[in-house]
């Protein structure tokens, strides 16, 4: 299965990143609630670190509005030529963290 990777950030404007470092080790279940009758996502592995492009906008994002920062990480799957929404998630960015100054940032995302 083949995968790619955007950031939609507060303006709307889709930016196409590299595949997140962490990415490979998610594990989706899906499941039934019995007395709600719907079908539930839970994922393991939500935060992932980020480089290069991914890492200036999220580092510019939060620079400019701190823990108001708003952006949107978006995963789609491609199944027969055709490209698919798998996940949207917004980046918590409370949770923010620098690692080595100009390297990378590691985010926690949610549904």
């Amino acid at each position: 299965m083949n995968f790619r990777f955007h950031i939609l950030d507060r303006n709307g404007v889709s930016t196409e990143i590299p595949e997140p470092v962490g990415f490979d080790s998610l594990k989706c279940e899906i499941s039934r609630d019995p007395d709600w009758h719907g079908i539930f996502f839970t994922n393991s592995g939500e935060t992932f670190e980020y480089y290069d492009i991914a890492y200036h906008l999220l580092k510019d994002e939060c620079e400019l509005y701190g823990a108001q920062g708003e952006m949107t990480l978006i995963i789609e799957e491609e199944c027969n030529g055709v490209w698919t929404e798998f996940e949207r998630g917004k980046f918590i960015f409370s949770k923010y963290k620098l690692f080595s100054d100009d390297c990378y940032v590691n985010f926690l995302w949610k549904q």
